[in-house]
């Protein structure tokens, strides 16, 4: 196998097979070039990751649920059926 940056990017993203990821593994094992360029993606990746990271709201699972609980949710005003035969659907 020869130096192949995609299959670096690949790798560092776990989206190689088995059979690939082994030939990929030995390469980068002999291969100084692209050991630099695994160690150049992996801090992008990193940094990247660490820049655009934003935390869920606390608590965003439970306010979330609890929009969309039965206990919340209102009908209209005389019930559906009448709902809907006031906007002409019954």
């Amino acid at each position: 196998m020869g130096c192949n940056p995609e299959l670096i990017s690949a790798f560092l993203d776990s989206e190689l097979d088995s059979i690939i990821l082994t030939e990929v593994m030995d390469h980068l094992l002999r291969c100084d070039a692209c050991g630099r360029t695994l160690d150049k993606l992996a801090t992008v990746k990193s940094v990247v990751a660490d820049r655009f990271f934003l935390p869920d709201p606390e608590d965003l699972t439970g306010s979330v649920m609890s929009a969309i609980s039965n206990d919340h949710m209102e009908s209209p005003s005389g019930g559906m059926i009448a709902f809907l035969k006031k906007i002409g659907i019954s």
